[in-house]
């Protein structure tokens, strides 16, 4: 995985939001993707030190096929920011939109469905009909909250999530906008 590190503007000269762009990973169907933010690592078999899953589910019935794109937290503190609806959705955020305290957040949530049966297709949620965008984040270090973004994509079918590159702002507390910063690679130090 390769980090980016790049000052933010509003933070003291030591803050830094810490961006993990490593190789696109896929989910497959029925499969997952899980990733630690603060050492970058990214994979789709074993979830032991990860923070984060995104995963796909499919199930065929006798009334047709249901298939679902789900994220969760995996450690003390790790959640995802929601809609704020009892069904726990997770909405498809635009880059810069803002990611701190006052969001509200849930260990697990659904990004979005599609059921078809013989005869009609239904979606639901946010991510229902698929696309880019960003995922808000919050996790812990040393007990005390950090919030980030998951840059992803979803396809129309609902069949694949792929994990492009994540970040968090190393600050505790501090809040971040989804997508940012997107440095200029004059300012970035590659590690």
């Amino acid at each position: 995985a390769v980090a980016v590190i790049a000052a933010a503007v509003a933070h003291p000269a030591q803050a830094a939001v810490i961006v993990w762009d490593p190789a696109d990973l896929s989910t497959g169907a029925n499969g997952s993707i899980y990733f630690n933010m603060t050492t970058g690592a990214a994979h789709t078999t074993d979830p032991s030190g990860m923070d984060f899953r995104l995963m796909q589910v499919m199930s065929t019935s006798l009334f047709g096929t249901e298939s679902d794109a789900r994220a969760s937290g995996l450690t003390p503190g790790a959640s995802l920011l929601t809609t704020g609806s009892g069904r726990r959705l997770l909405p498809k955020l635009a880059t810069s939109q803002f990611i701190g305290a006052g969001s509200n957040f849930k260990v697990a949530g659904l990004l979005g469905g599609l059921s078809r049966t013989s005869t009609s297709t239904s979606r639901y949620g946010p991510w229902g009909y698929g696309g880019r965008g960003f995922l808000g984040l919050k996790f812990q270090i040393s007990g005390f909250d950090h919030f980030g973004w998951a840059d992803i994509t979803v396809d129309p079918g609902l069949l694949e999530i792929t994990l492009l590159r994540w970040a968090y702002d190393d600050v505790a507390g501090t809040e971040i906008h989804a997508g940012d910063p997107i440095p200029e690679p004059s300012s970035a130090i590659l590690l």
